[in-house]
């Protein structure tokens, strides 16, 4: 069962969908039931730094040698995912 929700949209905005939805056969209903349906579906959007977290590896030795580096995975919470030089 449909029910009646009502969207207040300016006079000129209207007019342009609804100019859209003529060319294209559809109603305003269709259109605004496909852009909620798209937007439930779509996960929620990751910023490019949690992308990131976590992919850099650097050695020990890395971290040594640069102290802007030791800083910056210090200030990160991050570990060296791998350790390089002499075997123990």
């Amino acid at each position: 069962m449909k029910e009646k929700v009502i969207i207040r949209l300016s006079e000129a905005r209207t007019r342009k969908v609804k100019r859209l939805l003529r060319a294209r056969k559809g109603t305003v209903s269709d259109l605004v039931e496909d852009l909620l349906d798209k937007a439930v579906k779509l996960p929620a959007r990751r910023s490019w730094v949690d992308e990131l977290f976590g992919s850099a590896k650097f050695s020990d030795a890395d971290l040594a040698n640069d102290e802007r580096l030791r800083d910056l995975v210090k200030g990160a919470r991050t570990k060296p995912r791998y350790k390089t030089g002499k075997k123990a």
